[in-house]
């Protein structure tokens, strides 16, 4: 049996407050150990979490809200 994804009528996009602090929270602190690899004694592989957090708040930015009737 396949599902079939489909939006309804009234349906809006809205940014998910989550996912944005989620995503400057990663860009945040993407710069600042890229500031410190860079600048002290650091290993590079520091910024891997960063970038994990910056792709999951990109990829969850909107969502889609039923209307309320």
């Amino acid at each position: 049996m396949t599902m079939t994804h489909s939006h309804h009528a009234g349906a809006r996009r809205q940014v998910d407050a989550a996912s944005l602090a989620l995503l400057i929270v990663g860009l945040v602190f993407a710069v600042l150990t890229g500031w410190l690899s860079v600048r002290g004694d650091v290993n590079p592989l520091v910024i891997i979490p960063s970038l994990v957090a910056i792709a999951m708040g990109a990829s969850h930015l909107t969502k889609w809200v039923a209307p309320r009737d």
